[in-house]
């Protein structure tokens, strides 16, 4: 079942689902499915679900709630919280990469789409991801910030960045941190946009 409440012609929005599932079958089948790597209930090193082998049936739910700010002149919001629990499945009717899972996501954007003596257009933005197990182990999360600046003249600016904390404390989550330095651009109706790129890393600085 899901849901969508929408106030003052869409502006603001209230949305989310809630559903379940339950599989049944012989004691063969059901440790399979429990061992498959969308549940992977006999690792040893997570105590909050535990593989049985004499199971016949596995029952589980998923559910979210977002809550939106779609329009306005200053400001956009999002926010939104959801979770597959263990059992849940629904892979025989469809596809599903993972259960237990806890997922959070909010994002705020500042900007004015009103020219002013500066600018004819900015926005700012920051947004966050973040993702636990039913054991409350932190399985991922990320910090995200967005600029990007329209001059009068049509010349946009635009800049990126992002960090993820879990990465630095795992080893095995490593990865190469990168972002957008600035991008900056003209673009005319009828032209192709002329784009310089300017990507930096720890490492080193490639202009192109």
């Amino acid at each position: 079942m899901d849901w969508r409440l929408r106030y003052k012609q869409g502006m603001y929005e209230i949305t989310g689902w809630i559903g379940g599932s339950r599989v049944r079958g012989d004691a063969a089948a059901m440790a399979r499915l429990q061992r498959a790597s969308a549940h992977y209930f006999q690792r040893p090193d997570q105590d909050h679900v535990s593989y049985d082998a004499t199971r016949t049936s596995l029952s589980g739910f998923s559910a979210s709630l977002r809550a939106d700010k779609n329009a306005g002149r200053f400001t956009l919001a999002g926010i939104q919280l959801s979770t597959r629990s263990p059992g849940f499945d629904i892979n025989d009717a469809g596809q599903m990469r993972s259960g237990d899972d806890i997922d959070f996501n909010a994002d705020i954007q500042l900007r004015d789409t009103q020219p002013n003596r500066l600018v004819r257009f900015f926005q700012f933005g920051t947004s966050t991801v973040a993702g636990w197990n039913y054991g409350g182990v932190r399985q991922y999360a990320r910090l995200s910030q967005t600029g990007q600046i329209t001059l009068h003249n049509f010349w946009r600016i635009t800049a990126r960045a992002a960090a993820s904390p879990l990465a630095e404390r795992r080893p095995d989550a490593r990865r190469p941190a990168h972002g957008n330095a600035a991008r900056l651009y003209r673009q005319r109706a009828g032209l192709e946009p002329r784009q310089r790129a300017c990507r930096v890393d720890r490492a080193r600085r490639v202009l192109r």
